[in-house]
């Protein structure tokens, strides 16, 4: 897929999830044409944390995701990771099956159907909901990285 077919595919799905954003106490930017920023919070203990999703190829690949600090931009910055599963602050990555970290770290997941990147639907707002649920889960979320 073309990079302006993937901009076109993103330029699609984007209005819901931003309107299901709205109800989710997310805010959503677009910096650039496949570069998504979201601001969301984890209903545990309220804290927010801001993540970067840039698609190489909106959405038959995975994004790389990552976390960032909202006053610089940065990534490498531990304090702006959740401790949670699947988030690596010191790695810079997030190691779950909707990213491209994770899928290149797990070449396996793509042999296994229920792991596998799934490209149907608004693939931007099933990401952002599944993160969502990890940082809600209590069993799944621990606070802010140190």
């Amino acid at each position: 897929m073309s990079s302006r077919l993937a901009e076109l595919c993103l330029d699609d799905d984007l209005p819901e999830a931003r309107r299901i954003g709205v109800e989710a106490h997310w805010k959503i930017t677009r910096p650039e044409p496949t570069i998504i920023e979201v601001e969301m919070g984890s209903a545990i203990d309220g804290q927010r944390y801001y993540l970067r999703f840039a698609w190489p190829d909106y959405p038959d690949q995975p994004p790389s995701i990552s976390c960032f600090d909202p006053a610089t931009g940065e990534t490498k910055v531990s304090s702006a990771w959740p401790n949670c599963d699947g988030f690596r602050p010191g790695n810079w990555d997030i190691c779950l099956p909707l990213s491209l970290e994770g899928f290149a770290l797990h070449p396996e997941w793509t042999r296994d159907v229920s792991l596998r990147w799934n490209s149907d639907g608004n693939v931007l707002l099933e990401v952002l909901d599944e993160l969502q649920v990890i940082l809600n889960s209590k069993s799944r979320y621990r606070g802010r990285a140190s």
